[in-house]
């Protein structure tokens, strides 16, 4: 524990705006409760850890341990390069220290005993160059108990340079795209009566007009990111057989199982939505009450997954995929966050799962991209949703198509994904259920003006599994 100068504690808002915790008594002294990640003296503690492999013991026997990695022996960046380092400003469910631009370090905020996921992942990715399109791992900082338990705390990594996330790039190039279309409108080609199911485009291509109005480029990025997305998936699969990186085939149980999960996630999220209806306005509600009308046909579409045993494999995937998680440095992505989803706790966020699953997280991110410029361009200007929303849907279809594609091709004989189109289907169908259903619960919760989003993506599954 550290006490502060009288100096120092009134120079600490303006130095450290987010530092303050809450004012502390003890005794007849007075102080302040700081987060500790603000003050640089800290941060050089964490660092010295690692590349010491040093260990700081508690007085109960519990104690600090450093773990050093691979990359920063690597790197091994000079004291100059690391300092000053700093906090990054956006709020996420951890804290990150950026020194210098050589290293990262991320301090979990949630801590549960086991192994995070995302230190592990890095590691075994860089163990015999097995997917370069990470971070590299450069080690981790655990918390063990005296009684043998152990936290992972933070991991270090090289800092990335980058130009941000696909993200950011896709939502650029949508804005671009509907400025073209409205300076442009009386001369767009006609969109076909209905469009083409994502699988379609996989087989069939993308029409040339509709080509030359994306201008080709964010097509490109889209396959360049089907491609890596397939790498990372062969690479956490390559693992020797019987270990936690080796590939798992599917059982029928198994599928069972997929199908009870998806289908009690659908009712509890519909009875959510029905209870929500009146905080809907008119169009958003009348969507809703033909979605819930609905609501068995999905179910039924879901059951298709049951039955015969699919030609598929399980095995460790990203677990939280999507756009944002997607650096892009100019020339190549890069994937970050391995840790998964932070409400699962760390058990089952290491299980073995379908890569399908990464995938329909990433195809998902497009549509939330396409939706989100359609309802921040109706909030200034309703009158162009008319003309904008078929051509966002299939901007939406066709660069989603052309991320599918790319990474069907480059997972061409895995095992991890079926050849056969009809088991193929099934299994990506059910996994876009899963993630708008679980998008409309979240938005549902937190942000229900964002709830008609999720429904769009619901209205075009459901045409898929009318087709």
């Amino acid at each position: 524990m550290t006490w502060l100068t009288n100096e120092q504690m009134q120079a600490l808002p303006d130095r450290h705006p987010l530092a303050t915790i809450t004012t502390l008594s003890l005794g007849d002294v007075e102080g302040v409760l700081c987060d500790a990640i603000y003050f640089e003296e800290f941060r050089e503690l964490l660092i010295e850890l690692i590349a010491n492999l040093a260990k700081v013991r508690g007085t109960n026997g519990a104690e600090l341990v450093g773990l050093r990695g691979g990359g920063v022996n690597k790197i091994s960046p000079p004291r100059t390069e690391l300092f000053p380092s700093r906090v990054a400003s956006t709020e996420q469910n951890n804290s990150t220290i950026m020194y210098g631009d050589r290293l990262l370090f991320k301090m979990y905020r949630k801590l549960e005993e086991g192994i995070n996921p995302e230190p592990e992942i890095l590691r075994f990715l860089a163990g015999k160059k097995r997917f370069r399109n990470v971070p590299a791992y450069a080690g981790k900082i655990e918390y063990r108990t005296s009684v043998g338990g152990v936290y992972d705390l933070g991991v270090l990594q090289n800092f990335i340079i980058c130009h941000g996330d696909a993200w950011k790039s896709t939502l650029t190039e949508l804005t671009q795209f509907v400025e073209h279309l409205l300076s442009h409108k009386d001369d767009l080609p006609k969109l076909p009566p209905s469009l083409p199911k994502l699988l379609d485009v996989v087989k069939s291509g993308i029409p040339d007009q509709f080509r030359d109005l994306v201008r080709g480029l964010h097509l490109e990025m889209a396959m360049l990111l089907g491609r890596r997305t397939a790498e990372m998936h062969r690479a956490l699969a390559s693992g020797s057989t019987e270990s936690d990186w080796s590939m798992v085939e599917f059982s029928t149980l198994y599928q069972r199982s997929i199908f009870q999960s998806i289908r009690g996630l659908v009712r509890r999220s519909f009875q959510m939505l029905t209870q929500s209806l009146h905080r809907l306005t008119d169009d958003v509600q009348r969507r809703a009450k033909q979605i819930l009308a609905a609501e068995n046909e999905i179910i039924d579409c879901l059951h298709n997954i049951t039955g015969r045993r699919l030609s598929a494999m399980k095995s460790r995937i990203h677990g939280d995929f999507h756009l944002g998680q997607a650096l892009f440095t100019g020339k190549d992505f890069v994937f970050i966050d391995f840790e998964g989803e932070s409400p699962h706790s760390l058990s089952e966020r290491r299980l073995k799962r379908s890569p399908l699953r990464d995938v329909a997280g990433m195809i998902h991110s497009f549509h939330f991209a396409t939706m989100t410029t359609l309802s921040q361009h109706d909030s200034t200007h309703p009158g162009d949703i008319q003309l904008l929303e078929p051509w966002l849907e299939a901007w939406y279809i066709y660069v989603s198509g052309s991320y599918l594609k790319a990474y069907l091709h480059s997972m061409k004989n895995s095992p991890l994904i079926p050849a056969d189109r009809t088991e193929l289907e099934i299994m990506l169908r059910c996994f876009l259920i899963e993630k708008v259903v679980h998008e409309l619960r979240y938005e549902l919760n937190n942000r229900p003006d964002w709830v008609d989003i999720p429904l769009r993506g619901i209205e075009i599954l459901l045409r898929e599994c009318r087709s």
